[in-house]
C-alpha cells in the first residue's frame, strides 16, 4: 500500500531562509478561507455595488457636462478667430493687433483641445473593470474550489503575489 502526500514548500534556498512546508489540502483550505473573507453579506454587497454604479454614473455625468462646456468654449473661440480674420481682411484692424489677438486665441484653443482630451469617461473602462473585479471578489472562494491547478496558479498570480506563508498561517 502506497500513501502519497503532496506538500508545498518555499523555493527560496537562501541559507538563512526558514524551511516552510504545507500539506496541499491545508494550503488549499487556507487560500479558500482567505478568499471567503473578501465576501460581503449579500445585502451589503448589493448596496456597495449599487453605490459604485451610482458613483461612476455621477462621474460620467459630470465629465459629460464638462465636455459640453469645453465644446461650447471651443466653438466660441473658433468664431472669435473667424471674426478677427474678417475684421483684418476688411481693414478694420491693423496687422499687429491681428497677430497679437490671433496668438492669444490660438493658445486658448490649444488649451481647450488639451482639456477635452483629458476629459475621458471613467465607467467605460475603469468603472466596468472595478465592477467586474468587485463581482469576482464576491465569488472568488467558490471559483477557487471549482478550479483546476492551472486556474489556481493564475488566481494566485493575480491576487496573492504579496502573500507569505509562515509555518502556521497565510499572511
Amino acid at each position: 500500500e502506497v500513501r502519497e502526500h503532496l506538500y508545498y514548500r518555499c523555493a527560496n534556498n537562501h541559507p538563512n531562509h526558514p524551511t516552510v512546508r504545507w500539506r496541499a489540502e491545508d494550503l488549499d483550505q487556507a487560500i479558500h478561507e482567505d478568499m471567503a473573507s473578501m465576501k460581503l453579506d449579500v445585502e451589503l454587497a448589493e448596496w456597495f455595488r449599487q453605490a459604485m454604479v451610482a458613483a461612476f454614473a455621477d462621474t460620467d455625468a459630470q465629465q459629460q457636462r464638462q465636455r459640453q462646456m469645453l465644446l461650447k468654449r471651443r466653438t466660441e473661440l473658433t468664431n472669435m478667430l473667424d471674426r478677427l480674420l474678417s475684421a483684418y481682411q476688411s481693414s478694420n484692424i491693423d496687422v499687429v493687433t491681428f497677430q497679437n489677438k490671433s496668438v492669444v486665441l490660438k493658445a486658448q484653443l490649444a488649451e481647450m483641445e488639451t482639456a477635452m482630451q483629458s476629459c475621458g469617461g471613467v465607467s467605460g473602462g475603469r468603472g466596468d473593470a472595478a465592477l467586474a473585479l468587485f463581482d469576482w471578489s464576491q465569488q472568488a472562494a467558490d471559483v477557487w474550489l471549482g478550479s483546476n491547478m492551472d486556474s489556481k496558479r493564475e488566481i494566485l498570480g493575480e491576487i496573492a503575489l504579496n502573500r507569505t506563508l509562515s509555518d502556521t498561517t497565510l499572511c
